[in-house]
């Protein structure tokens, strides 16, 4: 089922047509307890792997894709997107390709990178696919997902909203039908042998309605719901009285990364 949120149009054209919206939504994250470093984290998950080609696939900005640049100098980390403005974005080496066709060899990664995109992926068991196709024999594809608990009050905000303004009922932001690292962890299970995993848990707590509204607001080419800006405003409203409220808008975060291997 394609949605706002698989489109591959949608996605190369708006949502993605260059790094602000992305970068908006990650800038929330500055306000979470504890602090996560997760560029760090792949980093050091992936300190292990040998010399060679390693494919950030859905590189967006390019937050990783820079880190291990300057981590490993013995790694030629590719910007691999869907957007050619993320991959500008990123810088080369990259190029523009579709995750579930990836125009490279057989058997030709150290790793490969799948961070917060594998829910935008139309056929997400084709994409682990070609990850195992072109991961060496001693690589490891890594995969970040949100957990089903992640931005559920973010969920709350969106649903009250929109059955307030439009009649509708709205199951969350993005809609009922996103891929959880759960489903994604047990489409690595099918591919790869070996599939380790570890879960991050914290919540953000965000003093001012700026960011939050800022965040809502980019997501309008992610979601396909009718009336956006008048949900919007709505949603705007409601957060605006929690802070005025509780002094914050809090939303919890859970996040799991996975490692997969082929041996």
């Amino acid at each position: 089922m394609t949605t706002a949120f698989t489109d591959r149009t949608a996605l190369s054209t708006a949502a993605y047509v260059d790094e602000r919206p992305l970068e908006t939504r990650r800038a929330i994250y500055d306000y979470r307890r504890p602090r996560l470093d997760l560029v760090g984290e792949v980093v050091h998950r992936l300190r292990d792997i040998p010399a060679g080609v390693v494919a950030d696939v859905g590189c967006g900005s390019g937050a990783y894709t820079k880190a291990l640049r300057a981590a490993r100098a013995d790694l030629d980390v590719l910007a691999v997107d869907l957007s050619s403005g993320m991959v500008g974005v990123a810088g080369q080496p990259g190029f523009v390709a579709d995750a579930m066709t990836l125009p490279l060899a057989d058997d030709s990664c150290s790793a490969v990178l799948a961070l917060h995109m594998l829910y935008h992926v139309p056929d997400p068991a084709a994409a682990v696919a070609e990850y195992g196709r072109v991961l060496r024999a001693d690589g490891s594809c890594l995969i970040i997902g949100n957990g089903p608990g992640d931005k559920v009050e973010f969920n709350e905000v969106w649903s009250r909203a929109t059955r307030e303004v439009t009649g509708r009922d709205e199951v969350g932001i993005f809609g009922p039908h996103i891929l959880h690292f759960g489903g994604m962890e047990k489409l690595a299970g099918e591919v790869f042998p070996t599939v380790e995993r570890i879960e991050y848990f914290g919540r953000t707590v965000v003093p001012d309605p700026g960011p939050v509204i800022a965040f809502i607001d980019s997501t309008r080419h992610l979601n396909s719901a009718p009336a956006f800006d008048a949900v919007r405003d709505r949603a705007a409203e409601i957060v605006t009285d929690i802070v005025a409220r509780e002094g914050a808008f809090t939303f919890s975060n859970h996040l799991g990364m996975i490692r997969a291997m082929p041996c």
